[in-house]
């Protein structure tokens, strides 16, 4: 299973779910690059960094860097660019989605594109799809020692209903995570 860390100052969670990329964003992050002469990508023996997305070649991960900006709310996005989604998401990133995606192709994760509707079914049937499972951790700064979880060990459901059989619901969110690469829609009306 191919790994992903995200960095974060503060440890809240992450999930891999970006929102669009904001125009204004990238723009920033290009024209940074300009003026400082700073190159957009750098390749080493050992690593490929991209601003924000850093890829082992030694341990096949990819590592996304963030900032913490939620500490407790409804989670609607996990990570997004900042000065978007920040109010429904726990991370802010400056790494484009096309490069985490294209970092995860890299390290060998195959997609497992979603079936449109029934995504019950799908979920079960991409379980099961090993190129396409990913471990996602967490690892951040604590008195200057790493520390690192599971992100599934940091998120809860928010159910307050009971089965009827009886039994106690788990709160507990599954670690099991899965590629499942993106798609090209075309409007029909545009």
């Amino acid at each position: 299973m191919r790994v992903i860390r995200i960095f974060s100052e503060i440890l809240l969670g992450l999930l891999i779910s970006f929102s669009p990329a904001s125009a204004q964003s990238n723009k920033k992050v290009e024209n940074k690059a300009q003026k400082t002469g700073v190159p957009r990508y750098e390749v080493t023996e050992t690593e490929i960094k991209f601003p924000g997305v850093t890829i082992s070649r030694l341990t096949s991960e990819v590592r996304i860097e963030a900032v913490a900006c939620l500490e407790s709310g409804i989670l609607e996005y996990v990570v997004c660019q900042p000065n978007t989604f920040e109010h429904e998401a726990i991370f802010t990133t400056i790494a484009k989605p096309e490069l985490v995606h294209a970092a995860l192709l890299l390290i060998g994760v195959e997609p497992n594109p979603q079936s449109h509707g029934l995504a019950e079914l799908w979920f079960e049937k991409a379980l099961k799809q090993t190129p396409s499972l990913v471990k996602i951790e967490v690892e951040w700064q604590a008195k200057g020692k790493a520390k690192r979880l599971p992100l599934a060990s940091l998120l809860r459901k928010r159910e307050k209903v009971e089965p009827a059989d009886g039994e106690k619901k788990s709160l507990k969110v599954d670690d099991a995570w899965v590629f499942a690469g993106s798609f090209i829609h075309q409007n029909p009306e545009t």
